[in-house]
């Protein structure tokens, strides 16, 4: 071998040794993108959370045992909140399956007039007291007699509102419901001495009513409470005095306190009254109210 040609294999072996050298750093750069021990467990514990989900989407019933391992390596101090949903979860379907609270309820009692019926009267003829401003308009009070029809005393009670409007009075009046003794009924409204005159003198049901002015609204509450039920008779007999004893059945049922569509509208609105559902009467065994075809309020 000439000099030459060593000197050039001296050469080409120093130029490879220095590729080498260089290439170390491109294979360990290949090596890094190997998983390592950590790395290779850290997938694997991926892949199964992974495949976890995939079965929970499968079956959205069966939980997750793999996920709530890792929840509980991952964080071992946090508490399982699978208790707390579970009973949060079980109190939401069971108040669903009931009616809501904040509903209206029925007020109606078989055997006698409820207190939520009274407070219904009193906040009623309280309201109504603040529109008799003027010494023309009073509270007054209509009674029929006994074993008197509804659908008679649905044609007085429409009278009275249309009156009313035609005096250019507020649609207000509140009508309370008796059995005792027949069939009987309690209207009171805003009026004039011509409104009661005018229904004094009406020939459909003139002769079977009474109109006077209120002078004492606390005694007309204490008279219209006598039918009260024993449990609205709890903690009120020292402001209502006595009660008639027995059960009051009302014929026909339905709420034996009933207000007018303008006085319900607007003492709920200014907070005098609670909304309540209605109870209407039961209809006769022939499927009729009687002579009128309207609905009773």
């Amino acid at each position: 071998m000439t000099d030459a040609a060593a000197t050039e294999y001296e050469t080409d072996q120093r130029i490879l040794e220095f590729v080498q050298l260089r290439e170390v750093p491109r294979y360990n750069s290949a090596r890094i993108l190997v998983p390592g021990e950590n790395d290779n467990r850290k997938s694997v514990s991926d892949d199964k959370q992974t495949f976890s989900c995939s079965e929970q989407r499968a079956d959205s019933d069966s939980p997750s045992l793999v996920v709530d391992k890792l929840l509980v390596v991952n964080k071992p101090f946090d508490k399982p909140s699978n208790t707390s949903r579970t009973r949060t979860r079980t109190r939401i379907d069971r108040l669903s399956t009931n009616r809501p609270r904040w509903l209206p309820t029925r007020t109606t009692k078989t055997w006698g007039i409820t207190g939520s019926e009274l407070n219904r009267l009193s906040a009623a003829v309280r309201f109504m007291k603040l529109d008799c401003h003027s010494s023309r308009t009073r509270l007054w009070l209509l009674t029929t007699d006994s074993d008197t029809p509804r659908f008679l005393i649905a044609a007085i009670w429409k009278r009275i509102t249309r009156l009313q409007t035609v005096f250019r009075l507020p649609p207000y009046s509140v009508i309370t419901f008796e059995g005792r003794n027949g069939l009987h009924a309690h209207i009171v409204f805003i009026g004039t001495s011509e409104i009661a005159r005018r229904l004094k003198a009406s020939k459909q049901f003139g002769g079977v009513i009474d109109v006077r002015r209120v002078t004492d609204p606390h005694g007309l509450f204490k008279y219209l409470a006598k039918e009260r039920t024993p449990q609205a008779d709890y903690k009120r007999r020292h402001m209502l005095g006595g009660r008639i004893r027995g059960s009051h059945h009302l014929p026909g049922g339905g709420d034996r306190v009933r207000l007018s569509r303008a006085l319900e509208r607007d003492a709920i609105e200014a907070g005098y009254v609670r909304p309540w559902q209605r109870t209407n009467a039961k209809r006769k065994p022939d499927g009729s109210r009687g002579r009128g075809n309207g609905r009773m309020r």
